[in-house]
């Protein structure tokens, strides 16, 4: 065994010195000799039985591992006479052994979770990962099933169709959702294989389970970043098609209410009976095309170009004067019941702008309610942590004044909670609603840096709340609005330049100053529309222009003619805030003024006269 010489077998007897111990000694590996020796000396002072390993180098072989066992045997001086037992060459066992903990050893060192079952599926054994996984320690789970992960989230058929495919010798792979030992959930990778014996049996199944619960949750607000995104690109992109779509239908308006205007004075004027019903379809036009007007108005607010003039006020006197107004427009069959927090921060937000927002919520609740109800009007101080904006999608935090208006209607059927904003989109009947309230609401809450969100369930109603930052300064000794007043009596003689490349707009205009004396000179066509102002510049006492004017803005016209002429008063025609100057400098100048279209009569002529009469 030893290649030693003498008989070849198994386990080999030693009774005399031959071979000799330094024999022996001489191939006992270098690194295992002082062991070797030491067991000898041990056995020597303990009167101990030799049991001790070592490794040799073999001629034959190389190197082998053994184990001897048995006595030594010393003479009368202590000396090493003879040694009395069996070596036993164990170089596979303990090559089997090594390959075993060296298995033993990747199986915990991977990150991995590793589970080994029987054939039955009972637990047997499973790495330090699966402990830290699980939360359960390997008692716990030995002799259990897997089922002991089982969260509810898969169903039986599931289930079934894994078993069904690792019982037949092939391997899974998919992904599940289990339940830790603390209860809480998490997502894992897994690939089950059978082990499989020489007589084709299924004794065992490894299952390599990964946690992928951090990389679900970075999927997951990833499509909500996406959502996000698209959903603030489709709003932008909605917005400046109405936005454009409103400027166009506000020169429309402008002749068709202007001259509309025009026709009324005059048969005011005349106090002709026999034309009464030609005034009162005047009357009409005048009444629909104020009522297109508002449509463009909530327009313009979804688009943020609208008008708005913010100030810091306190919500419930806003929310008790809009409810005021509304209580004639709702029926007696759905009662509003209020809920107001009187000693809340002020909030930053135009009136007028507050009132439609209230008041859209508000005729939205009353129109999703079929026959009787009731409508919550609700204004408190809260804290939001977490949550998503219904309009936008941006994520919602922090302390808020919420407005919440909620209806005992329907609710919203999911597949349109996520269009309810979107202009003129309606589940109402034809001629019901045109689909721009939320749509105006959405835009306007925005504008405020607030976020709305909804909350809605089928045959429960539906809760829209508002949520706006609060404002450190309160201004509500401001919240009256002043009127516009009226201009009458004999005007001062001015000669008006007019550049508008709109000739029904421009005629219009044109039409109503003479009307009350002024002398109006216009410009329309777009090639001569720069050299026909530089021509009157020194003949004219106040320049009228669009703001979108071809190849360049009213005002780059005035600063244009300025250079020529610094005290030319210049009024300027816009369509919501898009189109208003914007600069500190040309608002803060007295020569400077603007007016909103569609055009407002009076208005427009006292804007003039206090740009000709120099008033501040």
């Amino acid at each position: 065994m030893l290649g030693l010489g003498g008989p070849k077998q198994a386990s080999a007897k030693i009774a005399t010195p031959r071979p000799s111990f330094e024999t022996l000694l001489a191939i006992v590996q270098p690194r295992d000799r002082q062991v070797v020796m030491k067991a000898i000396e041990n056995t020597r002072k303990h009167y101990l039985p030799l049991d001790i390993e070592f490794r040799v180098e073999r001629r034959d072989v190389g190197e082998r591992t053994v184990i001897m066992r048995g006595h030594v045997h010393f003479d009368d001086n202590g000396r090493l006479s003879h040694i009395m037992g069996t070596i036993q060459d164990i170089s596979e066992q303990t090559s089997n052994e090594r390959q075993l903990l060296l298995q033993r050893a990747v199986l915990e060192s991977t990150d991995d979770a590793v589970l080994i079952t029987d054939g039955e599926g009972v637990i047997e054994w499973a790495n330090s990962a699966t402990e830290r996984v699980t939360g359960y320690a390997l008692d716990e789970m030995v002799g259990q099933t897997p089922r002991l992960l089982k969260s509810g989230s898969q169903s039986e058929a599931f289930y079934n169709q894994l078993w069904g495919v690792i019982t037949t010798g092939e391997s899974w792979q998919g992904e599940m959702i289990n339940r830790r030992k603390d209860g809480a959930l998490y997502h894992e990778e897994q690939t089950i294989t059978p082990v499989i014996n020489k007589r084709g049996e299924i004794t065992h199944f490894v299952a390599i389970k990964r946690d992928v619960s951090k990389r679900k949750a970075m999927e997951r607000e990833q499509r909500e970043v996406e959502k996000q995104l698209k959903q603030a690109q489709k709003m932008e992109a909605i917005g400046q098609l109405t936005g454009g779509i409103a400027h166009d239908f506000n020169n429309i308006l402008a002749s068709i209410m202007g001259y509309t205007s025009l026709a009324l004075a005059r048969f005011t004027k005349s106090q002709d009976e026999s034309s009464n019903k030609l005034a009162e379809y005047l009357n009409r036009i005048d009444q629909a095309s104020r009522r297109a007007r508002d449509l463009i108005a909530q327009m313009l607010a979804f688009s943020r170009a609208g008008t708005s003039e913010p100030r810091s006020l306190p919500a419930a006197p806003l929310v008790k004067e809009a409810i005021s107004l509304l209580r004639s427009t709702i029926p007696s069959n759905i009662t509003i019941a209020l809920s107001l927090d009187e000693d809340l921060p002020p909030i930053n937000f135009d009136p007028i702008q507050f009132h439609q927002v209230i008041m859209n919520l508000c005729i939205n609740a009353r129109d999703a309610i079929a026959e009787s109800g009731c409508i919550d009007v609700k204004l408190n101080l809260t804290t939001i942590v977490n949550d998503s904006c219904a309009s936008c999608q941006s994520g919602v935090s922090g302390d808020y004044v919420e407005l919440s208006v909620s209806d005992s209607g329907s609710g919203i059927d999911p597949e349109n909670l996520m269009r309810v904003f979107d202009p003129f989109f309606t589940t109402k009947e034809v001629g019901k609603g045109s689909g721009m309230g939320l749509s105006m609401v959405h835009g306007i809450v925005h504008e405020y840096g607030g976020h709305i969100l909804v909350n809605t369930k089928p045959e429960g109603g539906t809760d829209f709340r508002v949520l706006v930052p609060a404002s450190a300064v309160n201004d509500s000794e401001e919240l009256s609005v002043p009127t516009q007043s009226i201009v009458d009596g004999v005007v001062t003689p001015a000669r008006i330049l007019l550049v508008n490349d709109d000739h029904s707009v421009a005629g219009f205009i044109a039409e109503l100053l003479e009307s009350i004396g002024y002398q109006v000179v216009v410009t329309t066509e777009e090639k001569q529309i720069v050299d026909s102002a530089r021509e009157q510049l020194k003949h004219i006492d106040l320049l009228i222009a669009d703001y979108a004017i071809p190849g360049m803005t009213g005002v780059e016209l005035a600063k244009d003619l300025r250079q020529q002429r610094e005290d030319l008063p210049v009024l300027i025609l816009c369509s919501g805030n898009s189109e208003q100057p914007q600069s500190p400098e040309w608002l803060e100048n007295p020569l400077n003024g603007f007016v909103r279209k569609p055009i407002d009569n009076q208005l427009l002529l006292s804007t003039i006269r206090k740009l000709l009469d120099g008033d501040d």
